[in-house]
């Protein structure tokens, strides 16, 4: 979680940094993820943004902001996956 932690923000992060932050191949990590988690990597990853964007929403900061600077490069893509994961538009759950 360190690896993410330190790089989620960052939009052109792949997998395959993942895999070597933490010491594996990205195939090794796959299982690894699937086995522990029942996740794919990018699933793992996609999930600890949305759960950092939640938190910045929650501080009331701009929907731009947080979607931007928790590494979507897509305004819409982020409103999207934030609807699917939580069931309401990042709009809605600013400031709540």
């Amino acid at each position: 979680e360190r690896v993410v932690a330190a790089n989620y923000q960052d939009a052109g992060f792949r997998l395959d940094q993942l895999a070597e932050g933490v010491h594996m191949s990205p195939r090794q990590l796959q299982r690894k993820l699937k086995a522990l988690l029942d996740t794919a990597p990018a699933a793992y990853l996609r999930d600890y943004r949305l759960k950092q964007a939640r938190a910045q929403l929650a501080e009331g900061r701009a929907v731009t902001d947080v979607a931007y600077g928790t590494g979507f490069s897509s305004l819409s893509y982020f409103g999207k996956c934030y609807r699917s994961r939580f069931g309401v538009a990042p709009s809605e759950a600013r400031g709540s």
